[in-house]
């Protein structure tokens, strides 16, 4: 079944922008009604659990941003605009009608930089880890290759553009299948998931990896569950099945900790969630956790190096829906 971050069918009464009195339709049935009466939607990140989560990025301000880690491999459809991708390894940009694979688990810097128009807008789509494991066991591990193609951001571009128009019509159709679920119901959604990494594998000669087995990653999925929460050592070394003192030491020599990590995904939430739906600064901030909104701009700053207004304060006022 597919989720949204938000969600229409929470509002009452009638929506300020579509008219649609939110109660009668889903996310889904509003999204294609607006689409046809061409009306802006509110965004949303929307998710098929386990198996992908979407969403739509607009931005008309151009800014950097360091040290970013995914916690699920993500594709990412330029469509207006272009991206520039730093690693250890070499910066890659990543213009319109272009696409780009980022494996998770790796350090990197993200600039959006607006076309001509004051415009960056792309599609995203982070593909479950428990999809890819499952993939991966099913293989025994014959999928992993990729030797020296693969990379931390690796282009997913075709080699004319013809086919190129094909792929990213994959893409339109898997985020498509996540986004509206009165276009594509959910049962659609996995297999056109698995149609678009049919194309990563064939276009780049390897799928995304799953995220390394750690105890790391073990706390960021378990962070996941709930990014609000007070969570506490001893409350997650028991859910692992370890001692405070294992579970601080484990964390210790994976060159992090708890307050490190709650930190760092609360972050990065609230900076997809600026970037992708269209909730008050407010409300994103009390979805990871901070009750104080001023508390939780400061702390955006101090991580992004601007206010998460600079993604609101410029949105576009007439995005077309997707």
């Amino acid at each position: 079944m597919s989720s949204h971050v938000q969600s229409g069918m929470a509002m009452k009464g009638r929506d300020p922008q579509t008219g649609f009195h939110a109660a009668r339709y889903s996310d889904g049935e509003m999204a294609a009604i607006a689409e046809r009466q061409g009306l802006r939607m509110p965004r949303s990140i929307a998710q098929l659990h386990g198996v992908a989560s979407a969403a739509r990025v607009d931005q008309n301000v151009r800014l950097l941003t360091r040290s970013l880690v995914l916690g699920d491999p993500m594709l990412v459809a330029v469509q207006k605009g272009y991206k520039i991708i730093s690693t250890p390894s070499g910066c890659l940009e990543v213009h319109a009608g272009e696409a780009v694979l980022i494996e998770a688990g790796e350090a990197i810097d993200v600039e959006n930089v607006p076309d001509g128009d004051g415009l960056y807008q792309a599609h995203w789509i982070a593909f479950d880890n428990r999809l890819l494991a499952a993939l991966d066991a099913r293989e025994g591990g014959a999928r992993e290759g990729g030797g020296d193609r693969r990379t931390v951001a690796s282009p997913v571009n075709a080699p004319n553009s013809e086919v190129q128009e094909v792929f990213l019509d994959s893409v339109e159709r898997a985020c498509e299948a996540i986004l509206k679920e009165c276009v594509a119901p959910a049962a659609v959604g996995r297999p056109r998931v698995m149609e678009l990494l049919a194309w990563v594998e064939e276009l780049c000669g390897f799928l995304p990896r799953p995220a390394r087995s750690s105890t790391t990653g073990r706390v960021r999925e378990l962070l996941t569950e709930d990014l609000a929460a007070r969570w506490t050592t001893d409350q997650l070394a028991r859910r692992l099945g370890l001692s405070e003192a294992t579970f601080r030491r484990r964390l210790a020599q994976e060159g992090t900790s708890l307050s490190v990590l709650l930190t760092e995904m609360r972050m990065g939430q609230a900076l997809r969630l600026l970037q992708s739906t269209d909730l008050p600064i407010i409300q994103v901030a009390f979805s990871v956790g901070y009750e104080s909104p001023s508390k939780f701009a400061g702390r955006f700053r101090s991580r992004f190096g601007f206010p998460p207004s600079s993604l609101r304060l410029a949105a576009p006022s007439a995005v077309p829906a997707m």
